[in-house]
């Protein structure tokens, strides 16, 4: 690792520590403070930043010093393990006690894992690391939590969500992950099964288990399982497990889909359940006999909250009733399959239902709603779906489009509905060159995701008294789009613009330098015109003096590859233009 000179190091906790402050943290007595702690740090640029992070959070000089006072080292010129511990303990022992909690269970994740910040949010929830206030729900103190491990630099950001006001995932630097797991182990939180050797396992009983060892047995550490909450499973290679008599676990993870759960013994206090297999959800009085051959079954499971599976998820009742069993599960995904049955009333986030599920009575049965996910097969009724939803006055975000083959945007017409909509993702639609523009009148849509889209004609002219007024984030994902019409004033609010596999848009509109708010535009295989176009904007914004705005790049295609590009795609993706 390079080391940063005194300069340098200063010049870093400088901009990390003082940022966000008032003129008066720029003064002589505050830098005569930060300079020695800089040099305490011997130029490890983790170090620095850490540190900074800590003296961000301090409002005043006495702070200041006591904290530099706490910081005494040897006189070598580099740190040594012991010291580097000492500064990243310092920062972790400023932390509030529930935050130290939620710092601590990152521990669980391998190093260098790219950690998702609403499965993690889920995590903490439902360890009980994080609970939903009054005025504030779980996921708002969750993103605040991650904000505030950001600002102190304990994690690192790797992306935000497309609104731009939340973390989408991030990292942690290595000897950060290794502080976390070494504390967490010292309070018998955590166990990381890296080995078979049985000489590694603690005495005592811990709270959370991560399975990172190919050479994973379960027998081994079974006889600590009653007291385990969260078993996490991080491999790659197939195994299949066994639970019973694990009463106390909350949170059943497994981050591939090489683990497969043979007996899973009813857990009552099971609270978030990961995995790629088949779920059904039963309603009995007593435990029910499985009946789910390729999946599991649960019955008594009261306190689920989150169930992500990779096919199925579905519901048998012997009495002909509904999930009332499941009261607090608010959040059911599928990643490749569907959702069968009424869902819990209490609901608040429901992907992959089909367009026939779709009926009054079942929107009226879920009035939480706030996040919906459906896919149309065959010609469904999607005009009737979507009316439907209308009743859903929560509702914020909708992914909605076809599966193997497009559909008609004539629903469009029936989306304007939703008045809440925030969030709108389409997929395999087909649109006229102008059809899109009645998305406009969505008046509070922040985010809009073009996936797999036809256009007729292989244009978009939006028309100039047209505005997605409060429209933050566009992507535009393999679309056989050619040439784009529009204007800033189409586009007033827009912050951040998407492009992916757009192997015909020959340029991004040049108007789109007029727009003040804009700050990145990416761009991924697509044509060398249309990333010089985006440079061209990009170098109006800075004389309008926006030097924060950026192009980002990849793999960027020339004539003959985007022929090569389409070739390949259109009889998999079947793309639509003329016809």
């Amino acid at each position: 690792m390079q080391l940063l000179g005194q300069s340098e190091g200063w010049k870093l906790f400088n901009e990390k520590a003082c940022k966000s402050r008032g003129a008066e943290f720029e003064t002589s007595e505050f830098e005569t403070i930060g300079r020695p702690v800089v040099e305490k740090c011997k130029g490890l640029p983790l170090a620095i930043i850490v540190v900074a992070g800590l003296f961000s959070k301090l409002n005043t000089l006495e702070e200041w010093k006591n904290t530099a006072n706490a910081l005494s080292f040897s006189s070598t010129t580099t740190l040594d393990d012991e010291e580097c511990s000492r500064i990243l303990s310092l920062s972790y022992n400023h932390l509030t006690h529930n935050l130290k909690a939620c710092f601590l269970y990152l521990g669980v994740f391998p190093e260098d894992h790219k950690i998702h910040a609403n499965n993690l949010g889920r995590l903490w929830l439902a360890e009980g690391l994080v609970k939903a206030f009054e005025n504030e729900e779980f996921d708002a103190v969750a993103n605040r939590y991650m904000l505030e491990l950001m600002d102190r630099n304990l994690i690192i950001l790797s992306q935000l969500s497309p609104c731009g006001r939340k973390i989408k995932s991030f990292r942690m630097h290595d000897l950060l992950h290794a502080f976390c797991v070494r504390e967490a182990q010292k309070e018998n939180l955590l166990h990381v099964v890296l080995s078979e050797n049985r000489s590694d396992f603690p005495q005592k009983g811990f709270r959370w288990v991560s399975i990172q060892s190919v050479n994973f047995d379960m027998s081994t550490i079974r006889s600590q399982s009653k007291s385990w909450k969260s078993f996490l499973y991080f491999l790659l290679e197939e195994s299949s497990l066994e639970f019973n008599d694990f009463n106390l676990l909350r949170v059943l993870y497994s981050s591939t889909k090489s683990m497969k759960v043979m007996v899973l013994t009813d857990i009552v206090h099971l609270r978030l359940l990961i995995l790629k297999q088949n779920i059904k959800l039963s309603r009995a009085r007593g435990f029910l006999k499985p009946r789910c051959r390729k999946g599991i079954e649960l019955s008594r499971s009261w306190n689920l909250q989150t169930l992500l599976c990779s096919k199925v998820v579905s519901y048998r009742s012997d009495d002909g009733g509904n999930y009332s069993e499941f009261p607090q599960l608010q959040y059911i995904r599928c990643y490749d399959g569907f959702i069968h049955g009424n869902p819990p009333s209490f609901v608040h986030k429901l992907f992959r239902i089909r367009v026939d599920d779709c009926t009054q009575e079942y929107i009226k049965n879920i009035p939480f709603l706030k996040k919906v996910g459906i896919v149309c097969e065959g010609r469904d009724d999607y005009n009737g779906c979507i009316t439907n939803l209308a009743s859903s006055e929560q509702l914020e975000g909708l992914h909605f489009g076809g599966t193997e083959f497009y559909i008609h945007s004539q629903f469009t017409n029936h989306i304007v509905l939703l008045k809440n909509l925030r969030t709108l993702s389409l997929f395999f639609v087909v649109f006229d060159s102008d059809g899109i523009d009645i998305l406009s009148k969505l008046p509070r849509l922040e985010v809009l995701k073009l996936k797999y889209i036809g256009f007729r004609g292989a244009q978009w002219k939006i028309q100039e008294e047209v505005i997605f007024c409060q429209l933050i984030f566009l992507e535009i994902f393999c679309t056989p789009l050619e040439h784009w019409e529009a204007s800033s004033h189409n586009f007033p609010k827009l912050e951040h613009l998407y492009i992916r596999f757009c192997y015909k848009l020959r340029e991004i509109p040049i108007d789109f330098a007029e727009i003040s708010t804009l700050k990145s535009i990416k761009l991924r295989e697509c044509l060398h015109s249309a990333v010089e176009s985006a440079k061209k904007i990009l170098d109006e914004q800075r004389d309008y003096g926006n030097n924060d705005m950026v192009v980002i790049k990849k793999e960027t295609l020339n004539v003959s590859e985007s022929e090569e590009s389409l070739s390949e795609e259109e009889p998999d993706q079947k793309w639509i233009t003329d016809n």
